[in-house]
């Protein structure tokens, strides 16, 4: 039987913005994070778990939570039109895009055969 348990901190500076779209459908994009109009995505991960193993089966659980602040979204329906797009407006690109935070969080389950003439797992998220 093993415990184990893992932390770290993540930085991301290239961001997968989401556009959400409602006429065309998601279109996203990847954007330079430059710290003020694009965050630059960060995460705190925290893991821990238990795994017994036989000769023939290995049963492992693992718990994860992930705090994530800097996320970005792109967005034109909360917009005015964008000034000197398209015949003028009052928005700047600016206010196009959206910033906030998340969690994550769950547990996992991994029930795996490693000997035999079937061998294979099941992953339970």
């Amino acid at each position: 039987m093993r415990v184990k348990s893992a932390w770290g901190l993540y930085n991301q500076f290239v961001t997968r913005i989401v556009r959400e779209d409602i006429t065309t459908g998601s279109r996203d994009f990847w954007l330079v994070s430059d710290g003020e109009t694009n965050p630059i995505s960060k995460a705190t991960h925290y893991i821990a778990g238990i795994s017994y193993e036989t000769g023939d089966w290995l049963f492992d659980v693992e718990t994860f939570y992930k705090d994530m602040e800097g996320l970005s979204e792109f967005s034109l329906r909360f917009s005015r039109p964008i000034r000197g797009f398209r015949g003028g407006g009052t928005s700047t690109v600016d206010e196009l895009f959206f910033e906030g935070t998340g969690i994550s969080k769950g547990i996992e389950f991994l029930v795996q055969r490693k000997i035999g003439k079937y061998t294979g797992g099941l992953v339970i998220p």
